[in-house]
């Protein structure tokens, strides 16, 4: 189950990062859009910056990306990084 934790979350910027799962592997971060999981980018990296200001909430979640198929894994919990990172 992989996890996204927050390294740190400021007005102007959070930041988001997990374990790597391997060293080929790239990744999909998912956002809660309504009521479901949707894709936001697909990184090779296994941290991100981003604007709080582009969300209107903070549950994402992330999920290894088969090298492949290019299709994402099974992502993993969806904390609110809000409340985790102050």
């Amino acid at each position: 189950d992989m996890k996204v934790q927050t390294a740190f979350f400021c007005a102007d910027s959070f930041g988001l990062q997990w374990s790597p799962v391997r060293s080929d592997a790239s990744y999909q971060l998912w956002h809660l859009d309504g009521n479901y999981m949707a894709p936001l980018l697909t990184t090779p990296d296994t941290f991100l910056v981003l604007n709080p200001d582009d969300y209107t909430n903070y549950r994402f979640a992330v999920s290894a990306t088969d090298a492949s198929y290019g299709t994402p894994g099974a992502a993993g919990s969806a904390p609110d990084v809000e409340q985790s990172g102050r």
